[in-house]
């Protein structure tokens, strides 16, 4: 019988290599110490901690996030800074706000870390470079994560887009056949207020609706205390909305 060919760790670490796409964010790793630095993606992207964070969150790609950075050359030649303009940034993740390190990196940030950041050529400015960084550059960007939104595409196409202000306070959300007392505001892109509730709220039950289908299609997506602003397209309507209760 021929004898079964054992697998050597070398060719499990081929294989993973070739399952991963270039820039793959590696996630299995122990979480940083302060002062350490490791390679976040088989691209050559690294990040080293300097400021542990709060809580466990950290945004994902589309999220609203508030930074402040301080991007260098790898010789430490500063070419851009919010600390400078004494101002923080808002950028939206994967949007193109940032090169592709950047979004990488901040997706592993809880809030109020600062870490820097090693960006390679391939996700920082690439072999065109950019106004003070010359072609094919490694950069660096110290970062802290002051704040961000989370952003949830609710009907998958961008025609309902749901901005998290203040999270709720369960984990239940309500179905169609339940009743609601919600607080809502309505404006234009222009902030014109074209309707809202009296201070106290209003009662609907969820499947029968109330002002426009998209209420109901966020209603059902939010918990108790929850506060989210909608954007509503093409018509891009603004909803700002309070979920105050939930009866089953």
């Amino acid at each position: 019988m021929e004898e079964e060919k054992g697998t050597n760790v070398s060719d499990i670490e081929d294989e993973d290599e070739l399952d991963e796409e270039p820039g793959e964010v590696i996630e299995s790793a122990p979480p940083l110490k302060v002062g350490e630095e490791r390679e976040l993606s088989n691209s050559g992207l690294k990040k080293k901690l300097l400021k542990q964070g709060r809580g466990w969150e950290t945004p994902d790609l589309n999220d609203e996030v508030t930074v402040h950075y301080v991007g260098a050359l790898f010789d430490g030649t500063k070419f851009d800074s919010t600390r400078d303009r004494d101002a923080p940034r808002t950028l939206k993740l994967g949007r193109g706000d940032v090169v592709a390190g950047l979004d990488h990196g901040i997706i592993t940030m809880k809030k109020g870390e600062r870490a820097l950041f090693t960006v390679p050529p391939e996700l920082g400015y690439g072999v065109m470079g950019h106004e003070a960084v010359p072609p094919n550059s490694v950069v660096q960007f110290e970062v802290e994560l002051v704040s961000w939104i989370t952003v949830v595409n609710v009907t998958k196409d961008g025609g309902i887009v749901k901005k998290i202000m203040e999270k709720g306070q369960s984990r239940e959300c309500p179905g169609d056949l339940d009743e609601v007392l919600v607080k809502y505001e309505v404006a234009l892109s222009d902030g014109t207020i074209v309707s809202k509730t009296p201070e106290e709220g209003i009662e609907f039950r969820v499947k029968d609706g109330l002002l426009c289908a998209a209420l109901s299609k966020a209603i059902v997506t939010m918990r108790r205390g929850e506060k989210v602003k909608l954007i509503v397209q093409p018509e891009f309507i603004q909803l700002s909305i309070l979920l105050r209760q939930i009866w089953k």
